[in-house]
């Protein structure tokens, strides 16, 4: 899973980021945030969307953050 800036995309020049260099760093260079060059949308159930559409950001965050973690933990170690 890779990630970009959404700050000065169109002269974006530094390659994208991996997911633990992204959780590490928080915020992207020039204060932007960081978004995943594909979203493996077939791994987020629909029960899942219309669960995490009733969660506050902090939840929703964690939901999130703890999906993308499953998602490249299974890429990279085959869980």
């Amino acid at each position: 899973m890779e990630y970009i800036s959404t700050r000065g995309m169109g002269s974006f020049t530094g390659a994208p980021k991996l997911f633990l260099s992204v959780l590490l760093s928080g915020l992207a260079p020039y204060g932007g945030l960081y978004l995943l060059t594909v979203y493996p949308l077939t791994q987020v159930t629909k029960t899942e969307l219309e669960r995490w559409r009733t969660l506050s950001y902090t939840d929703l965050a964690d939901e999130v953050i703890g999906k993308s973690l499953m998602i490249y933990l299974s890429i990279f170690y085959f869980i």
